[in-house]
Protein backbone atom coordinates (compact mmCIF):
# COMPACT_ATOMS: atom_id res chain seq x y z
CA UNK A 1 0.00 0.00 0.00
CA UNK A 2 1.65 3.95 -1.46
CA UNK A 3 0.61 6.43 1.03
CA UNK A 4 1.42 9.82 -0.12
CA UNK A 5 1.79 12.96 2.21
CA UNK A 6 0.73 16.87 1.75
CA UNK A 7 2.01 19.51 4.03
CA UNK A 8 -0.65 20.13 6.71
CA UNK A 9 -0.60 23.78 9.03
CA UNK A 10 -1.02 22.44 12.55
CA UNK A 11 -1.30 26.23 13.73
CA UNK A 12 -4.80 27.12 12.57
CA UNK A 13 -6.50 29.53 14.63
CA UNK A 14 -9.83 28.69 12.34
CA UNK A 15 -13.29 26.88 14.15
CA UNK A 16 -14.09 23.55 12.56
CA UNK A 17 -18.27 23.52 12.03
CA UNK A 18 -18.21 20.12 13.24
CA UNK A 19 -18.11 18.95 16.65
CA UNK A 20 -15.23 17.39 18.63
CA UNK A 21 -16.24 14.32 19.10
CA UNK A 22 -16.25 13.57 15.76
CA UNK A 23 -12.34 14.75 15.11
CA UNK A 24 -11.97 11.83 17.91
CA UNK A 25 -14.56 9.29 15.90
CA UNK A 26 -12.32 9.08 12.75
CA UNK A 27 -9.16 9.01 14.41
CA UNK A 28 -10.96 5.97 16.06
CA UNK A 29 -12.22 4.36 12.52
CA UNK A 30 -9.09 1.74 11.75
CA UNK A 31 -6.99 -0.10 13.40
CA UNK A 32 -3.90 1.09 11.63
CA UNK A 33 -5.24 4.05 13.31
CA UNK A 34 -5.54 2.84 16.29
CA UNK A 35 -2.45 1.45 16.85
CA UNK A 36 -0.60 4.64 16.51
CA UNK A 37 -2.75 5.93 19.24
CA UNK A 38 -2.18 3.16 21.55
CA UNK A 39 1.54 3.55 20.92
CA UNK A 40 1.78 7.23 20.87
CA UNK A 41 3.31 8.62 24.63
CA UNK A 42 1.06 10.87 26.40
CA UNK A 43 -0.08 13.76 26.46
CA UNK A 44 -0.24 14.05 22.96
CA UNK A 45 -3.25 15.38 20.09
CA UNK A 46 -5.79 13.16 20.78
CA UNK A 47 -5.24 13.35 24.56
CA UNK A 48 -5.86 17.49 23.82
CA UNK A 49 -9.11 16.63 22.00
CA UNK A 50 -10.30 14.66 24.64
CA UNK A 51 -9.54 17.40 26.95
CA UNK A 52 -12.49 19.76 25.42
CA UNK A 53 -15.94 19.63 25.11
CA UNK A 54 -16.88 16.82 22.87
CA UNK A 55 -20.38 18.61 21.50
CA UNK A 56 -19.14 21.78 20.53
CA UNK A 57 -16.65 22.70 17.86
CA UNK A 58 -12.88 22.89 18.29
CA UNK A 59 -9.99 25.20 16.34
CA UNK A 60 -9.12 23.04 13.42
CA UNK A 61 -5.28 22.99 14.71
CA UNK A 62 -6.67 20.72 17.30
CA UNK A 63 -7.71 18.58 14.27
CA UNK A 64 -4.42 19.13 12.27
CA UNK A 65 -2.48 18.27 15.10
CA UNK A 66 -4.13 14.92 15.59
CA UNK A 67 -3.79 14.04 11.55
CA UNK A 68 0.17 15.40 12.05
CA UNK A 69 0.33 12.86 14.87
CA UNK A 70 -1.82 9.82 12.58
CA UNK A 71 0.41 10.64 9.69
CA UNK A 72 3.73 10.13 11.14
CA UNK A 73 2.44 7.31 13.34
CA UNK A 74 1.75 5.50 9.70
CA UNK A 75 4.74 6.66 8.21
CA UNK A 76 6.67 4.12 10.35
CA UNK A 77 3.58 1.19 9.50
CA UNK A 78 5.57 -1.76 8.48
CA UNK A 79 2.92 -2.37 5.99
CA UNK A 80 2.78 0.88 4.31
CA UNK A 81 5.13 1.63 1.10
CA UNK A 82 5.85 5.69 1.53
CA UNK A 83 6.46 7.38 -1.78
CA UNK A 84 6.52 11.50 -1.68
CA UNK A 85 5.79 13.17 -5.11
CA UNK A 86 3.44 14.25 -7.18
CA UNK A 87 1.33 11.14 -9.01
CA UNK A 88 1.91 12.22 -12.89
CA UNK A 89 0.35 8.78 -14.05
CA UNK A 90 -1.02 5.66 -13.90
CA UNK A 91 -1.91 3.44 -16.46
CA UNK A 92 -3.75 -0.31 -15.78
CA UNK A 93 -2.76 -2.87 -17.57
CA UNK A 94 -4.68 -6.51 -18.33
CA UNK A 95 -3.42 -8.92 -17.96
CA UNK A 96 -1.93 -8.57 -14.68
CA UNK A 97 -4.54 -6.69 -13.50
CA UNK A 98 -2.82 -4.11 -11.70
CA UNK A 99 -1.75 -0.08 -12.18
CA UNK A 100 1.31 0.78 -12.58
CA UNK A 101 2.12 4.78 -11.40
CA UNK A 102 4.59 6.99 -12.06
CA UNK A 103 5.27 10.33 -10.24
CA UNK A 104 6.96 13.50 -11.81
CA UNK A 105 9.17 15.86 -9.62
CA UNK A 106 10.40 19.79 -11.28
CA UNK A 107 8.74 18.78 -14.28
CA UNK A 108 10.45 15.65 -14.80
CA UNK A 109 8.60 12.32 -15.27
CA UNK A 110 10.39 9.99 -12.76
CA UNK A 111 10.17 6.08 -13.42
CA UNK A 112 7.99 3.63 -12.06
CA UNK A 113 6.99 3.90 -8.33
CA UNK A 114 5.18 0.52 -8.18
CA UNK A 115 2.05 -1.43 -8.71
CA UNK A 116 -1.05 -2.21 -7.45
CA UNK A 117 -4.50 -4.25 -7.89
CA UNK A 118 -6.52 -1.23 -6.87
CA UNK A 119 -5.44 2.93 -6.93
CA UNK A 120 -7.31 5.16 -4.75
CA UNK A 121 -7.66 8.67 -5.89
CA UNK A 122 -7.51 11.18 -2.87
CA UNK A 123 -6.42 13.90 -4.97
CA UNK A 124 -8.05 16.74 -3.08
CA UNK A 125 -9.75 19.94 -3.38
CA UNK A 126 -8.83 23.92 -4.10
CA UNK A 127 -11.10 27.00 -3.31
CA UNK A 128 -13.44 27.48 -6.62
CA UNK A 129 -12.75 31.43 -7.85
CA UNK A 130 -15.00 33.05 -10.84
CA UNK A 131 -13.75 35.53 -13.54
CA UNK A 132 -14.98 39.91 -11.99
CA UNK A 133 -16.23 42.20 -14.10
CA UNK A 134 -13.13 44.38 -12.52
CA UNK A 135 -9.70 43.73 -12.26
CA UNK A 136 -9.12 46.18 -9.30
CA UNK A 137 -9.25 44.43 -6.25
CA UNK A 138 -6.00 42.59 -4.90
CA UNK A 139 -6.96 39.21 -4.74
CA UNK A 140 -6.60 37.19 -1.22
CA UNK A 141 -6.25 33.42 -1.37
CA UNK A 142 -8.90 31.66 0.56
CA UNK A 143 -6.49 29.84 3.11
CA UNK A 144 -4.97 33.42 3.98
CA UNK A 145 -8.47 34.96 4.67
CA UNK A 146 -9.41 32.37 6.55
CA UNK A 147 -6.01 32.33 9.00
CA UNK A 148 -6.47 35.29 11.00
CA UNK A 149 -2.82 35.98 11.86
CA UNK A 150 -1.78 35.40 8.02
CA UNK A 151 -4.54 38.08 6.73
CA UNK A 152 -3.18 40.56 9.18
CA UNK A 153 0.37 40.28 7.77
CA UNK A 154 -1.06 40.36 3.97
CA UNK A 155 -2.59 43.49 4.42
CA UNK A 156 -1.34 47.31 5.90
CA UNK A 157 -2.44 49.57 8.49
CA UNK A 158 -1.15 52.19 6.95
CA UNK A 159 -4.06 52.96 4.03
CA UNK A 160 -7.67 52.88 4.45
CA UNK A 161 -8.64 49.30 2.84
CA UNK A 162 -11.69 47.79 1.83
CA UNK A 163 -11.98 44.19 1.12
CA UNK A 164 -14.64 42.41 -0.46
CA UNK A 165 -15.73 38.94 0.49
CA UNK A 166 -18.27 36.84 -1.63
CA UNK A 167 -20.22 34.07 -0.67
CA UNK A 168 -22.50 33.36 2.07
CA UNK A 169 -20.60 29.97 3.21
CA UNK A 170 -19.05 28.79 6.60
CA UNK A 171 -15.66 29.97 4.66
CA UNK A 172 -17.23 33.35 3.80
CA UNK A 173 -18.68 33.63 7.36
CA UNK A 174 -15.07 32.95 8.79
CA UNK A 175 -13.50 35.19 6.48
CA UNK A 176 -15.93 37.85 7.00
CA UNK A 177 -15.59 37.85 11.02
CA UNK A 178 -11.89 37.48 10.76
CA UNK A 179 -11.70 41.14 9.00
CA UNK A 180 -14.29 42.35 11.46
CA UNK A 181 -11.90 41.25 14.69
CA UNK A 182 -8.91 43.01 12.81
CA UNK A 183 -11.22 45.96 12.02
CA UNK A 184 -12.07 46.21 15.52
CA UNK A 185 -8.67 45.50 16.75
CA UNK A 186 -5.32 46.53 15.33
CA UNK A 187 -7.15 47.89 11.20
CA UNK A 188 -9.32 50.50 11.91
CA UNK A 189 -9.23 52.29 8.23
CA UNK A 190 -10.30 48.49 7.22
CA UNK A 191 -13.88 48.16 5.83
CA UNK A 192 -15.46 45.30 4.53
CA UNK A 193 -18.08 44.31 1.28
CA UNK A 194 -19.93 41.35 1.93
CA UNK A 195 -21.06 40.53 -1.90
CA UNK A 196 -23.72 37.62 -0.65
CA UNK A 197 -25.30 35.22 -3.71
CA UNK A 198 -27.74 33.64 -1.41
CA UNK A 199 -29.66 33.79 1.81
CA UNK A 200 -27.91 32.72 4.51
CA UNK A 201 -28.61 28.70 5.38
CA UNK A 202 -28.15 26.69 8.53
CA UNK A 203 -28.30 23.44 9.56
CA UNK A 204 -30.71 22.29 12.20
CA UNK A 205 -30.64 19.79 14.21
CA UNK A 206 -33.93 17.53 13.63
CA UNK A 207 -34.98 14.06 15.18
CA UNK A 208 -31.91 11.91 14.33
CA UNK A 209 -30.47 13.94 11.62
CA UNK A 210 -29.34 16.88 10.30
CA UNK A 211 -31.59 19.38 7.68
CA UNK A 212 -28.59 21.22 5.26
CA UNK A 213 -26.37 18.83 7.54
CA UNK A 214 -23.57 19.61 4.51
CA UNK A 215 -24.43 22.86 3.29
CA UNK A 216 -25.60 24.73 6.08
CA UNK A 217 -23.55 27.29 8.85
CA UNK A 218 -23.16 25.31 11.75
CA UNK A 219 -20.87 26.39 15.31
CA UNK A 220 -19.43 29.70 15.67
CA UNK A 221 -20.00 30.79 11.84
CA UNK A 222 -23.92 30.63 12.64
CA UNK A 223 -23.39 32.23 15.90
CA UNK A 224 -22.32 35.21 14.59
CA UNK A 225 -24.40 35.54 11.01
CA UNK A 226 -27.88 35.12 13.42
CA UNK A 227 -26.52 37.68 15.78
CA UNK A 228 -25.21 40.12 13.16
CA UNK A 229 -25.41 39.33 9.90
CA UNK A 230 -29.56 38.67 9.33
CA UNK A 231 -31.19 41.69 7.54
CA UNK A 232 -32.65 42.58 10.42
CA UNK A 233 -29.66 42.58 12.53
CA UNK A 234 -26.92 44.06 10.45
CA UNK A 235 -28.23 47.71 10.38
CA UNK A 236 -28.36 48.31 14.24
CA UNK A 237 -25.47 45.82 15.13
CA UNK A 238 -21.76 46.79 16.14
CA UNK A 239 -20.21 44.70 13.16
CA UNK A 240 -23.01 46.99 10.62
CA UNK A 241 -20.65 49.92 11.44
CA UNK A 242 -17.66 47.96 9.29
CA UNK A 243 -20.09 45.65 6.78
CA UNK A 244 -22.13 46.75 4.04
CA UNK A 245 -23.97 44.05 2.45
CA UNK A 246 -23.79 43.97 -1.13
CA UNK A 247 -26.93 41.88 -2.98
CA UNK A 248 -25.59 40.08 -6.16
CA UNK A 249 -27.56 37.04 -6.77
CA UNK A 250 -26.17 37.05 -10.31
CA UNK A 251 -22.14 37.40 -8.96
CA UNK A 252 -19.87 37.98 -11.71
CA UNK A 253 -21.73 40.15 -13.85
CA UNK A 254 -21.75 44.05 -14.51
CA UNK A 255 -23.90 44.24 -11.60
CA UNK A 256 -21.17 43.90 -9.39
CA UNK A 257 -18.36 46.39 -10.99
CA UNK A 258 -19.38 49.82 -8.88
CA UNK A 259 -19.54 48.21 -5.52
CA UNK A 260 -16.43 45.70 -6.33
CA UNK A 261 -14.48 48.87 -7.98
CA UNK A 262 -14.34 50.27 -4.30
CA UNK A 263 -13.04 47.57 -3.29
CA UNK A 264 -9.06 47.33 -2.37
CA UNK A 265 -8.97 43.52 -1.92
CA UNK A 266 -11.47 40.79 -2.54
CA UNK A 267 -11.92 37.35 -1.02
CA UNK A 268 -13.65 34.96 -3.09
CA UNK A 269 -15.47 31.86 -0.72
CA UNK A 270 -17.88 30.56 -3.39
CA UNK A 271 -17.11 26.95 -3.07
CA UNK A 272 -14.20 23.99 -3.93
CA UNK A 273 -13.39 22.43 -7.05
CA UNK A 274 -11.38 19.18 -7.44
CA UNK A 275 -7.78 19.21 -8.33
CA UNK A 276 -6.72 17.44 -11.35
CA UNK A 277 -6.25 14.20 -11.80
CA UNK A 278 -3.22 12.59 -12.71
CA UNK A 279 -2.69 11.08 -16.84
CA UNK A 280 -4.78 8.13 -16.53
CA UNK A 281 -4.52 5.00 -19.45
CA UNK A 282 -5.64 1.41 -19.92
CA UNK A 283 -3.13 -0.54 -21.76
CA UNK A 284 -1.47 2.27 -22.89
CA UNK A 285 -5.13 3.77 -24.35
CA UNK A 286 -5.74 7.41 -22.67
CA UNK A 287 -8.97 7.86 -20.43
CA UNK A 288 -10.47 10.76 -22.36
CA UNK A 289 -12.92 11.54 -19.48
CA UNK A 290 -13.75 10.35 -16.23
CA UNK A 291 -16.71 10.67 -14.04
CA UNK A 292 -17.48 9.79 -10.82
CA UNK A 293 -19.71 7.29 -9.03
CA UNK A 294 -21.05 9.58 -5.68
CA UNK A 295 -23.03 6.22 -4.64
CA UNK A 296 -20.34 3.58 -4.79
CA UNK A 297 -17.07 5.43 -5.05
CA UNK A 298 -15.87 4.39 -8.58
CA UNK A 299 -14.49 6.35 -11.30
CA UNK A 300 -16.05 5.57 -14.82
CA UNK A 301 -14.82 5.95 -18.87
CA UNK A 302 -17.27 8.43 -20.52
CA UNK A 303 -19.28 5.86 -21.67
CA UNK A 304 -20.29 4.87 -17.84
CA UNK A 305 -18.69 2.02 -17.71
CA UNK A 306 -16.47 1.42 -14.23
CA UNK A 307 -12.42 1.41 -14.87
CA UNK A 308 -11.42 -1.46 -13.86
CA UNK A 309 -9.95 -1.10 -9.63
CA UNK A 310 -9.99 2.76 -10.20
CA UNK A 311 -11.72 4.61 -7.19
CA UNK A 312 -11.97 8.42 -5.40
CA UNK A 313 -12.64 9.13 -1.95
CA UNK A 314 -11.84 12.39 0.70
CA UNK A 315 -13.60 15.72 -0.53
CA UNK A 316 -12.91 15.59 -4.10
CA UNK A 317 -15.11 12.32 -4.17
CA UNK A 318 -17.60 13.13 -2.06
CA UNK A 319 -20.96 10.81 -1.32
CA UNK A 320 -24.33 11.69 -2.46
CA UNK A 321 -26.43 11.38 0.31
CA UNK A 322 -30.42 12.24 0.41
CA UNK A 323 -32.31 13.20 4.08
CA UNK A 324 -35.45 12.17 4.78
CA UNK A 325 -37.02 15.38 3.81
CA UNK A 326 -35.78 14.19 0.44
CA UNK A 327 -33.01 17.02 0.08
CA UNK A 328 -29.53 16.02 -1.64
CA UNK A 329 -26.16 17.33 -0.66
CA UNK A 330 -22.68 15.54 -0.96
CA UNK A 331 -21.44 14.64 2.33
CA UNK A 332 -18.29 16.72 3.04
CA UNK A 333 -16.42 16.34 6.40
CA UNK A 334 -13.93 13.77 7.59
CA UNK A 335 -16.06 11.65 9.73
CA UNK A 336 -18.34 11.42 6.80
CA UNK A 337 -15.51 10.23 4.35
CA UNK A 338 -14.78 7.58 7.19
CA UNK A 339 -18.41 6.36 6.95
CA UNK A 340 -18.50 6.46 3.74
CA UNK A 341 -15.10 4.66 2.94
CA UNK A 342 -16.44 2.12 5.37
CA UNK A 343 -19.58 1.21 3.60
CA UNK A 344 -18.25 1.02 0.08
CA UNK A 345 -14.56 -0.49 0.28
CA UNK A 346 -15.36 -4.09 1.38
CA UNK A 347 -17.18 -3.81 -2.40
CA UNK A 348 -13.71 -2.62 -3.95
CA UNK A 349 -12.32 -5.95 -2.76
Amino acid sequence: MSFWVHNLDSNSPICSNTKTALFLNYANAFEPLRQVISSAPKPNAITSLEDIDQNRGCRLDYAADMLLMLTKGLLRHPQIDVQFGNLAQADYKNPPSTWSVRSRSEGTLNGRLGQSRSLVLCTGSSPMSMTLPTSSPIAINLDIALDRQKLRSSLSTAEDIVVGVIGTSHSAIVALMNCYELATETYPRLRIKWFVRSPLSYAVEMDGWILRDNTGLKGASADFAREHLEDSKLPRSRVGRYVTKVDCPDAGDESMRPQLSACTHVVQAIGFKRESLPHLSIDGADLQEVTYDPESGSLQNGRGYAVPHLYGAGIAFPERVTDPAGNTEHAVGMWKFVKYLQRVVPSWR
